[in-house]
């Protein structure tokens, strides 16, 4: 579950850009740079948000912060198809980018404390692959996913 909630936001920074031409066009926007805005404003809501409210699950917990995060992050994307004016669309993209990126924050404490100590290389493998980009992390959680089925050793003890 926390694997699906950290590829949702990943999903959403580029889902917009195949229909930012319908954005250009619905939105009558005639520079470059702001239709390239309307792509990576939610960039900076998933920077910006999880740098201030990610430290409120120490507070409240995780639970009630990955409700109202993935709520938050519903809703905003809602707003982002039902908005009338570009200011209303920006508005509602950087928030859901503030709200998205909570799950990103916070996912690997959950996985750091929910699972057992032998079971937490199986219990990150998922989130590895859903949440990081192709590259070195992907290599390491296809070597966690080894290591976790028992094909290879970890060389680490859980003792």
């Amino acid at each position: 579950m926390v694997a699906l909630l950290g590829l949702s936001p990943n999903m959403a920074t580029t889902m917009v850009a195949p229909g930012i031409n319908s954005v250009v066009s619905d939105f009558n926007i005639t520079s470059p740079a702001l239709s390239s805005l309307a792509v990576t404003i939610f960039l900076v809501g998933l920077a910006l948000g999880p740098m201030f409210l990610s430290s409120m699950s120490e507070v409240y917990g995780r639970l009630p912060l990955y409700y109202t995060a993935n709520i938050g992050f519903v809703a905003f994307i809602v707003g982002n198809a039902l908005s009338l004016t570009l200011a209303h669309f920006m508005i509602c993209r950087i928030l859901s980018g503030c709200a998205g990126g909570i799950s990103l924050a916070i996912g690997g404490g959950t996985i750091a404390d929910v699972p057992k100590f032998h079971r937490k290389t199986l219990a990150s493998m998922p989130y590895d692959m859903a949440v990081q980009k192709p590259g070195p992390r992907t290599i390491q959680a296809k070597r966690n996913s080894k290591v976790a089925l028992g094909w290879e050793d970890s060389g680490i003890s859980s003792r």
